[in-house]
């Protein structure tokens, strides 16, 4: 229940938040904020009761007509009040939360906003009944007892209430910082800066609105006014359609990225460091975006990391997949996807076309205003004219990259990614071997090789660790790293196609499947060491097309950020889809398993 998490948070929030992320919804929300006022207004009446009935009856007399219409009129009073404080709490919570996950957004967070707000309303009213609590229950038991006790030691219960109530607040802060580094993967540095930056935001943005108000005041709202209207007349004028008369092409080549595309010859050009842009005079765009070395992953995989669905989900831009399918493109394969979001309350509809070649991904993408004024069709032919004159023009020439004499560890770094790869004793050359591929949290390859490495060595297995990996990347940044990462160990070493395995610890366990659905039948097996299922792949489907067939799943007894008992309840969505898992406990807490349980888990994946 909620009322009960105001108050378990004060013993062992990260736990508690843990478990209450599952329960993260607006109802929720509403839920924690609309019962504290509840609970308030009972308190406060119930307060009012106690100081009024003793008097009433020591002295009846006093029960009057006047009285009791006046307790009405108080009551219906209190009643408005509280209302509306529930509306302005709700407006300002939310308004705190969006400049919280706004700015958390900046150092990378996949947190999700509604999951941050939830937990917030909870801390904000547990903050809320406690120092209620804290502050009114001493002097109401010393009004109680005597007035005169109560005058005697008010002073002094006052001062005491007033450290509490400051020990408090420096406890709320830090537990608001747990929240920060369960929702958004956060260290706890992260978190303090989130929290300092948010409120210097704040304060600016109630001095930027005493400014705005002021000006206001002094000079009235005609010249505002006149103003919006001009700014409108404006936008009308440059918002009008013309017809398009013949139009004439232009032919675009990427010398670096080796595709060659048709394009209005009255737009202009914008080359970025990921391809190119190419801009109409009226607010439409088409781009062509490129994605190296991403291996065989799936053109629905290619879309999730490079498609603007993603972009309107961080952003919480609003909108609505009208199709997504596959297509044709000069007779190659291709996915299509076609959204309308609503942008500052204009609608925008985009066309993304993804294709693969040579290990690369392009995405072509058609973005144009849809309401109320429709650019978008207005160039819709000419942009498919466009998009069917894409071709590869040629491919990027790779060195084939190997190691003369190999030694048992090598730091692997290049431009792109970096990994710790470790090789048993007697490696040779002319033998495949089995690749444990793990993910710390942190991005340090060297924190599985006291665990891990003693077995993979026993039992001839290679084992690489990425330096790239971590809680603070976002999921289109550590995929296409990972992926070459392993492409890179395959043209170093002889590896067994077979049986490669993803491993990792916490985040990193949570990553093993986000890896796998990007590269579905890639993956033989999967080692997660306290890690949950990512949020967003809770769906039988979708797991069955990571085509994992085994999983182990290492928990630490004590862990209380990901415990044994969900680790088991990921096993149960696990076996649903056919995977088949096995649960290896350990004595600890949220740590790196010891070299028995990754033995143990290497032993049962590869029986």
């Amino acid at each position: 229940m909620a009322i009960g998490s105001w108050f378990r948070i004060l013993t062992n929030p990260r736990e508690i938040f843990y478990k209450e992320e599952n329960n993260a919804s607006l109802g929720g929300i509403i839920t924690n904020i609309v019962l504290v006022h509840i609970i308030l207004f009972i308190v406060l009446m119930a307060f009012v009761l106690i100081l009024l009935i003793p008097v009433l009856i020591k002295n009846p007399e006093k029960i009057t007509d006047e009285l009791t219409f006046g307790l009405i009129i108080f009551i219906l009073l209190m009643i408005i009040s509280t209302i509306i404080s529930i509306v302005i709490s709700l407006i300002g919570i939310f308004i705190a939360s969006l400049i919280v996950f706004f700015v958390s957004k900046l150092f990378g967070s996949l947190g999700d906003f509604i999951t941050q707000t939830y937990l917030l309303s909870i801390i904000w009213a547990s903050s809320t009944i406690v120092n209620v609590i804290i502050a009114g229950l001493p002097s109401l038991i010393l009004y109680s007892i005597d007035g005169a006790i109560a005058m005697s030691f008010g002073n002094v219960v006052g001062i005491i209430v007033l450290i509490v109530l400051m020990l408090l607040s420096i406890y709320y802060l830090y537990i608001t910082i747990v929240m920060l580094e369960e929702v958004h993967e956060f260290g706890a540095l992260k978190s303090i800066l989130t929290i300092v930056i948010s409120t210097a935001i704040m304060v600016v943005g109630l001095i930027a609105i005493s400014i705005l108000l002021s000006f206001v005041l002094s000079f009235g709202l005609s010249a505002m006014l006149s103003t919006i209207i001009s700014s409108m007349q404006i936008n009308l004028q440059t918002n009008e359609i013309g017809e398009i008369g013949v139009m004439r092409y232009t032919e675009y080549t990427s010398p670096e990225y080796n595709f060659h595309i048709k394009y209005p010859e009255n737009w202009t050009v914008n080359e970025t460091s990921e391809g190119v842009i190419f801009h109409s005079g009226d607010d439409a765009a088409m781009a062509v975006s490129v994605r190296e070395n991403i291996g065989d992953m799936s053109l629905i995989g290619v879309s999730k990391i490079m498609g603007v669905q993603r972009l309107y989900k961080l952003r919480e831009i609003p909108y609505e997949g009208i199709s997504q399918d596959g297509v044709k493109l000069n007779g190659r394969d291709a996915y299509q996807i076609i959204t309308i979001a609503t942008i500052d309350t204009q609608k925008v509809k985009t066309k993304e076309v993804f294709i693969v070649e040579n290990g690369n991904a392009y995405a072509i993408t058609y973005s144009a205003k849809f309401e109320p004024i429709d650019i978008y069709s207005k160039y819709e032919n000419v942009i498919d004219e466009c998009i069917n004159s894409f071709s590869i023009v040629g491919s990027r020439g790779e060195k084939e990259l190997t190691i003369s004499k190999m030694r048992t560890h090598e730091t692997i770094k290049t431009s792109g990614f970096s990994y710790e790869l470790y090789l048993p004793d007697d490696y040779s050359q002319k033998k495949s071997y089995p690749l444990i591929f793990c993910m710390s949290p942190n991005g340090n390859g060297r924190d599985f090789y006291n665990s891990v490495y003693p077995i993979a060595n026993r039992y001839d297995h290679i084992l690489a660790c990425s330096n790239d990996f971590s809680n603070y990347k976002a999921i289109d940044e550590f995929l296409p790293q990972i992926y070459n990462a392993i492409d890179d160990i395959q043209r170093r070493v002889n590896i067994d196609e077979n049986r490669i395995y993803a491993c990792g610890f916490s985040g990193g366990g949570m990553a093993t499947y986000v890896v796998s659905y990007f590269k579905p039948n890639y993956f033989t097996g999967l080692i997660v060491n306290n890690g949950a299922i990512h949020g967003n792949l809770y769906d039988v489907d979708m797991l069955k097309q990571m085509g994992v067939k085994k999983v182990a799943l290492i928990c630490g007894k004590e862990d209380s950020i990901v415990s044994c008992s969900h680790m088991r309840n990921d096993a149960k969505w696990l076996n649903s889809a056919g995977i088949e898992t096995k649960i290896i406990e350990f004595d600890g807490g949220h740590e790196i398993a010891p070299p028995d349980a990754y033995e143990e888990a290497i032993l049962w994946i590869e029986s």
